[in-house]
């Protein structure tokens, strides 16, 4: 189908959110602002509820200063709201691994790490890398597993539904074993590493630490918060990753608002573990739960 085509069906009436939402980017990046906010209404009256979507995408940055555009973007988090709590039932079945330390003794209380897999991964798969680090540390680890299929696995979804699943496997870890509340730590790879920088910066007094293994900084879904205790950050990412550049961008924010960073980024590298992965996850874990400077 040519792309005239495409918009004559477009102009007929939106049949998705999805259409209804493409045509408001269209109008919008065609200085037809008036009509891209009808457009956006009928994607939020057709149960459009992508809310980060919408907060990230510069195609429509030429109404974000619309009039109508704010009522519109409540419109829209009422839907992903909704979507949240029927997400909630669905996720009361999603896998999350829990490991105490080895020499936990009772009534200690550990620090915990939670660990987020990256796309097309899985809790059993992930959990391995994790577990001689958190064991050596003393910490309880949990390691939850996404529900949005992706690849040979999953990943975390919408962000909300994904922030979700955090929370609950932080409270499986808290009904398994005995956790230090103040001593939380937000761990992850790739697209587990940018939901734990969401979550970590939307709710920064719920963790003593986050860390981020080749992720992105979200800056319109999630910006680094005044005003408010940030927990520590400890960003590795590898030189040749095509978000190094971000990462040193949130790095420099955090800093900015008075948090405490180590940014490392490793020459050579990829998308991917650092190399003795284990030493900078522990050097990493050690840095966020203030045990080194």
């Amino acid at each position: 189908m040519t792309v005239a085509l495409i918009v004559a069906a477009l102009l007929a009436g939106p049949a998705t959110p999805r259409d209804a939402y493409n045509l408001a980017c269209q109008r919008a990046l065609a200085g037809q602002k008036d009509a891209a906010v009808e457009a956006l209404g009928q994607a939020a009256d057709l149960g459009f509820a992508f809310t980060a979507t919408l907060l990230r995408d510069p195609d429509l940055d030429p109404i974000r200063d619309h009039p109508g555009f704010a009522d519109v973007l409540a419109r829209i988090r009422a839907n992903n709201a909704r979507a949240l709590e029927t997400f909630k039932v669905r996720a009361e079945q999603a896998k999350v691994l829990v490991f105490a330390p080895p020499k936990a003794r009772p009534g200690d209380k550990a620090p915990l790490i939670v660990a987020l897999h990256g796309s097309g991964g899985t809790a059993a798969q992930f959990a391995p890398l994790w577990r001689g680090v958190a064991a050596r540390l003393g910490a309880v680890l949990a390691v939850p597993q996404g529900l949005n299929p992706a690849g040979p696995g999953f990943d975390w979804g919408v962000v909300e539904q994904g922030s979700h699943l955090v929370l609950r496997a932080i409270e499986r870890a808290r009904a398994e074993a005995a956790v230090d509340e103040t001593k939380v730590v937000l761990a992850g790879f790739s697209n587990g590493a940018s939901q734990a920088f969401i979550l970590g910066l939307q709710q920064p007094e719920s963790f003593a630490g986050i860390v981020p293994i080749a992720g992105f900084y979200d800056e319109r879904v999630a910006p680094v918060p005044a005003g408010r205790q940030l927990p520590r950050f400890a960003i590795l990412n590898g030189e040749k990753d095509r978000d190094s550049a971000n990462n040193r961008r949130g790095a420099a924010a955090l800093e900015a608002a008075g948090g405490k960073v180590l940014l490392k980024i490793y020459p050579g590298l990829g998308h991917a573990f650092p190399p003795r992965y284990e030493k900078e996850l522990e050097d990493a874990l050690e840095f966020v739960l203030g045990r080194s400077r």
